[in-house]
């Protein structure tokens, strides 16, 4: 292009024409490659043309089957993070070997097709973070659940076992409305409710069948869902309620009543889904709010409304049945000792089994309204029966061990009350006596098993305003939380009991009280070994810790068989012993170690064999007991017999070998085969 007709295109060539034709150009590129490529195209054979476009379309059908094969396994529903809880449940369940597409996608080509297209649209949204906006939710259609090789006989099997005693229906519940609302199969079996997937949510059936229902409604009945347990061939049942099924007695007389809540939705729940002002005016509407959440939606009823549990009305604190109707209410003591309140001076302390809702009558079997009728049926006195349906058998013992530490310290409580009384040193109507005549009456009136630890605080406090009063040191408070208190609430009186440990007797009163030791020192707190010893308890910590701490009171056994007393009185006692030697003359001790003999410790007294020939001995000794204990274990039970065991498991636990006493060793086994000789 000359000068002259460059300089005529720029003068005749606008800048709105220029972006004109530019705009121009780059929209018909596409057409142009489009035009161009079917102009190449239709350069090559037809024949070339059908074989590539058959590779085409069999690498797409290829592609789509590999991905809607790789989408459809559950490890791919995981890959979006918020779906890891619900896969973790899915992988525990009862429904782990089935694939989530084969509930979540209903039966046949058409749900396969519509869920692949949602679980597209789930893909984008989690992709792009819409669903942090919108919260996920999925929802399972009858026809998954009931389809042919799953539970498609479940409305033909009807009644089902749910749990021990308790028998459900399907058909009536999934075929019939239900208090005019349309169920569905994850109305009660629960998507995915704490961390179990699939599992009957109870608190659905608590609400249909408790919600705004009188006590005479049919489906409040117990015995539509759960027959009275009584014995049979294949089961025993903690209570034999024969009598009481055959007297027709109600199940609430004893029981009470068994629906704790209301089932309220509060308003405010509405706004956890939505925020459109225009719904939350339907909150009155509950027809229809039922008709949508529940029969077209699976929306589990406990996200709007309060649970209703189904357990004794003696959980809400209403632990005394109405006796005083006709009654003077002559259990007030129980009452406030079982409730932790009531003594002057002394803070509340609720029982453990209070806090748990436990009323009189779990312990304790009523007389029913028309009792004249019923004779056989009468007021009990709680016992060891009454622990065992909650707690091992074991349980009781706890109270048989607290009983007489706390009758002890009661009674003494009592003389030392009377003296004070008798002594006329003080006014009855003095507050100090007169608080804790109140006191220790609602103790003894109460009965301290209704709460252990209350009544022990209870009489400590009395004992330490005496002591106040009178001008003498108080007792000591108490044991704070961070020690022993919480352990003894159910252990009460462990700490003032010694018992057999190793050779020796283990007392917790020098450890708890004088040591201010915490039980989980030495004990595991921790379920199911609650209670059991450490492995790694280390006596030698403190015991070891000072040269000057006795070795007696550990090893009595070891005491005893050096210096001939208890079981091995009558014969001699050791020529070290009798030489005055300790022993720590022949065990070393270093810090908190006490270390066994060793062939240094011999030599400055005896010959170089001295070390060598001890081992022999010891050697010997060691096999001859247990050729006498294998003896004696064939002899039948007898007074010598049992003297003979007793020597051989008292020479056992001495663990020297006769080391202890060389003097006296040999001829204990004499004894012992004396003794055994006379069994026979």
């Amino acid at each position: 292009m000359t000068d002259k007709e460059r300089n005529h295109y720029s003068e005749s060539t606008s800048l709105p024409q220029t972006l004109i034709r530019s705009f121009w150009a780059v929209f018909m590129l596409p057409f142009r490659m489009v035009r161009f490529a079917f102009r190449r195209l239709s350069e090559i054979p037809l024949k070339n043309l059908l074989l590539m476009g058959l590779i085409f379309v069999v690498l797409v059908l290829i592609t789509l089957t590999v991905l809607i094969k790789a989408t459809s396994q559950p490890g791919f529903c995981v890959t979006c993070h918020y779906m890891e809880p619900y896969f973790a449940s899915w992988k525990v369940s009862s429904h782990k070997d089935v694939h989530c597409t084969v509930c979540h996608f209903p039966p046949g080509i058409k749900g396969t097709v519509a869920g692949k297209f949602t679980a597209i649209a789930m893909v984008a949204n989690y992709v792009t973070g819409v669903y942090k906006k919108s919260k996920p939710w999925a929802e399972i259609s009858d026809k998954s659940c009931l389809r042919e090789g799953c539970h498609s006989n479940r409305l033909l099997e009807g009644k089902v076992r749910y749990k021990e005693g308790i028998i459900f229906d399907h058909t009536p519940h999934l075929t019939r409305d239900r208090r005019g609302k349309n169920l569905r199969c994850t109305s009660c079996h629960s998507q995915i409710v704490q961390g179990n997937h699939m599992t009957v949510t109870e608190e659905t059936c608590f609400l249909c069948h408790f919600k705004d229902q009188p006590q005479t409604a049919r489906q409040t009945q117990c015995t539509l869902c759960h027959k009275a347990p009584v014995p049979t061939d294949s089961a025993t049942v903690v209570f034999d309620h024969t009598d009481i099924v055959q007297k027709q007695v109600n199940c609430r007389l004893c029981h009470g009543d068994m629906a704790v809540g209301n089932g309220d939705v509060p308003k405010e729940k509405c706004s956890y889904c939505h925020a459109e002002a225009g719904k939350l005016q339907m909150y009155s509407e509950t027809v229809q709010l039922h008709q949508i959440h529940i029969s077209d939606h699976k929306v589990e009823c406990n996200h709007c409304h309060n649970a209703i549990l189904h357990r004794s009305i003696a959980r809400t604190g209403e632990i005394k049945p109405d006796c005083q109707a006709c009654h003077l209410d002559r259990h007030i003591a129980q009452y406030d000792l079982f409730s932790g309140q009531g003594a002057e001076g002394v803070d509340p302390m609720p029982s453990a089994m209070f806090h748990a809702g436990l009323g009189c009558k779990t312990c304790h079997v009523l007389l029913p309204e028309d009792w004249r009728k019923h004779p056989g049926i009468e007021t009990t006195t709680a016992g060891p029966a009454s622990c065992d349906p909650c707690h091992d058998r074991s349980f009781f013992k706890l109270y048989q061990q607290a009983r007489p530490v706390l009758n002890e310290q009661t009674l003494s409580t009592q003389q030392r009350l009377s003296a004070i009384k008798q002594s006329h040193r003080f006014s009855s109507s003095d507050s100090v006596i007169a608080a804790a005549t109140t006191n220790l009456e609602m103790i003894v009136r109460g009965h301290p098993i209704h709460n252990l630890a209350y009544s022990d605080r209870i009489l400590k406090s009395i004992n330490r305003s005496l002591d106040l009063r009178e001008g003498k040191k108080p007792v000591p408070l108490p044991l704070p939380d961070t020690t022993a208190a919480r352990c003894l609430r159910c252990h009460f009186g462990q700490d003032e009991i010694a018992v057999p440990y190793g050779n020796h007797l283990f007392s917790h009163r020098n450890h708890v009280h004088g040591q201010n030791l915490s039980c989980k020192t030495c004990h595991i707190e921790e379920k199911p070994n609650h209670g059991k010893l450490k492995s790694d308890v280390n006596c030698n910590g403190c015991h070891h810790r000072a040269a000057a701490v006795s070795c007696d009171p550990c090893h009595s056994t070891q005491k005893n068989f050096r210096r001939a007393e208890g079981v091995f009185t009558g014969f001699e006692s050791d020529v070290m012993y009798q030489a005055e030697l300790t022993c720590r003359d022949c065990h070393d001790v270093s810090g908190a170690q006490v270390n066994r003999p060793t062939e240094k410790n011999c030599v400055p007294c005896h010959e170089p064999t001295y070390w060598e020939d001890m081992h022999g001995r010891q050697t010997a000794f060691r096999q001859n007991l247990t050729d006498l204990d294998i003896e004696i274990g064939k002899l039948p039970p007898s007074p010598t017999a049992e003297k003979a065991r007793i020597l051989i498991q008292a020479l056992k636990a001495d663990g020297s070998g006769g080391a202890h006493n060389l003097t006296s060793a040999p001829a204990a086994l004499d004894s012992i085969r004396i003794l055994i000789n006379g069994a026979k």
